[in-house]
């Protein structure tokens, strides 16, 4: 199925209990998804979107095959105490899936380096972020995975790139309704309403 911005993999080999059994890497934007049956008898899940259409094969993978939750870490403003974020790591093969480390940035560190996971099985990893200095960077989980032998988590702390609460908005020019260029600085003190949208 697809589910903005991977496909979503589903296990429908019993119609009446479906279930989600992870993502996989293939980049998609799904306007919608269905599943079918070509005319020699096999599953097939069918995603559409305004790229086109694509139609997939839903196999069982034999070996381990690696999922993260969340893709993305974003512990904002850390001062003097550490903060913890919880991190799973789920084995959506049929095989074995060995976790033979986890490379992260300075100022990032992991509760567990190593670990291994049976088919199904999955693991709480605590990441925790400390000291004053900006990460804006990748936490990499290395392991047996052939599809995905490098998985990367995207990490920020102390990220300026990405304005705090209550913080001073950054400068931007946009052009306005009136065919003029405007900055926001132009409008500080005034109340600014901002809109954005997409038109499918």
């Amino acid at each position: 199925m697809g589910s903005y911005p991977y496909l979503e993999r589903f296990d429908v080999s019993d119609p009446v209990k479906i279930e989600r059994s992870g993502w996989d890497a293939t980049l998609v934007y799904a306007m919608g998804a269905d599943v079918g049956v070509t005319s020699s008898g096999d599953t097939v899940i069918v995603v559409a979107d305004w790229r086109g259409m694509g139609v997939y094969a839903p196999e069982s993978d034999p070996a381990g095959d690696i999922e993260i939750w969340p893709a993305r870490l974003d512990f904002g403003a850390v001062n003097a105490a550490p903060r913890d974020s919880v991190v799973i790591v789920r084995n959506n093969g049929a095989g074995s899936l060995s976790v033979s480390s986890i490379n992260t940035p300075a100022g990032i560190t992991t509760s567990l380096n190593s670990f291994t996971l049976g088919p199904g099985e999955s693991r709480t990893v605590i990441v925790s972020a400390n000291g004053a200095d900006m990460v804006r960077s990748t936490i990499e989980y290395v392991s047996n995975d052939p599809d995905e032998p490098s998985t990367i988590q995207r990490v920020y702390k102390n990220n300026t790139t990405f304005p705090q609460m209550g913080s001073v908005a950054p400068d931007f020019r946009l052009l306005g309704t009136d065919m003029q260029q405007h900055s926001l600085s132009d409008f500080r003190g005034k109340v600014v309403y901002l809109e954005f949208g997409a038109n499918w």
